[in-house]
């Protein structure tokens, strides 16, 4: 055997090792592209907004929404009390409570829409992701979670228009489309130490009276407050006791402590703790908020009445 055919053994020999070397890499490689194929990131996304579910504002923010992402969307309310901020911020923590881990909720309700106020991503431990104006729309969700990260949307690479003059759906609607397809919260622009938060007072036990705000008034006129359902154990409350109701400013209100609106007379005032395990003011059959002229963020008092 010539010492040129051992030659070419050898080389075809180095030759098909490099080519075995070579066909494991790419078989390493294509696996992990079939990997992410198989569990893409693809989260699901809730709408929270005061635009009214005949609006044509929701059709529109869903649009850019599928335009950038072909995301599962649902509609988590549109109806917040227009321009309620307090409102919207409340409702907000209630449903992220109960939705799992990494879902995107986008948050409007902007009153004004001011160009110059900043539009931020939030993303909690949980791995929830908030989008929306740095208006105290996040109160409730930063006090109550913990907070990994807060960024402003400023990065003019995701845009095709200016973000400086766009409005509020176009950025956060495409924002959190990306952000749900995989796109890297701290990507969306410079991080934010001092998100804006409306203060809060946390309901207390003050002498005789126990002492709170009004939170959430739903859609028949009952007033949640703050004051949570063992403070009314620990301040002495019994079920059939008289109550005297002080809320926002105005004229006092006798009212029973009750489990629920049908423990009075039909048109009369009832405190009870709720399903939340909030205190409730209401009317049975009537609207506590419209009777009392009372908005969120407004004081409570309520105490027995001797």
């Amino acid at each position: 055997m010539g010492a040129g055919h051992i030659m070419n053994q050898r080389i075809i020999a180095g030759l098909t090792y490099i080519l075995v070397i070579l066909s494991l890499a790419g078989a390493a490689f294509t696996g992990s592209l079939r990997q992410e194929e198989i569990k893409p990131v693809n989260r699901l996304m809730v709408l929270f907004t005061d635009f009214g579910r005949e609006s044509y504002r929701v059709p529109n923010l869903k649009g850019i929404i599928y335009s950038a992402n072909e995301a599962r969307v649902v509609d988590g309310t549109h109806e917040i009390t227009p321009f309620d901020v307090r409102e919207g911020a409340f409702l907000l923590y209630l449903a992220a409570k109960d939705f799992p881990e990494n879902v995107v909720f986008i948050g409007i309700v902007a009153p004004g829409d001011p160009l110059e106020e900043r539009r931020i991503v939030v993303r909690t431990g949980k791995g929830q992701i908030f989008v929306g104006p740095d208006n105290g729309l996040f109160t409730h969700v930063i006090r109550n979670f913990e907070v990994e990260l807060v960024h402003q949307i400023t990065n003019q690479d995701m845009f095709a228009k200016p973000v400086s003059s766009s409005l509020i759906s176009p950025i956060v609607g495409r924002v959190g489309a990306l952000v749900a397809s995989g796109y890297a919260v701290k990507d969306v622009g410079p991080p934010v130490d001092d998100p804006h938060t409306f203060d809060l007072e946390d309901a207390i036990i003050v002498g005789s009276k126990m002492a709170g705000e009004i939170v959430l008034i739903d859609h028949f006129g009952n007033c949640v407050t703050n004051i949570p359902g063992n403070m009314a154990e620990e301040f002495g409350l019994e079920l059939g006791d008289e109550v005297i109701i002080s809320a926002g400013g105005g004229v006092k209100v006798e009212a029973m402590f009750g489990r629920t609106y049908g423990d009075v007379p039909q048109g009369k005032p009832v405190v009870f703790v709720n399903s939340l395990d909030l205190m409730e003011l209401a009317i049975n059959m009537g609207n506590f908020a419209n009777f009392q002229r009372i908005s969120t963020g407004m004081k409570t008092e309520i105490e027995i009445k001797r």
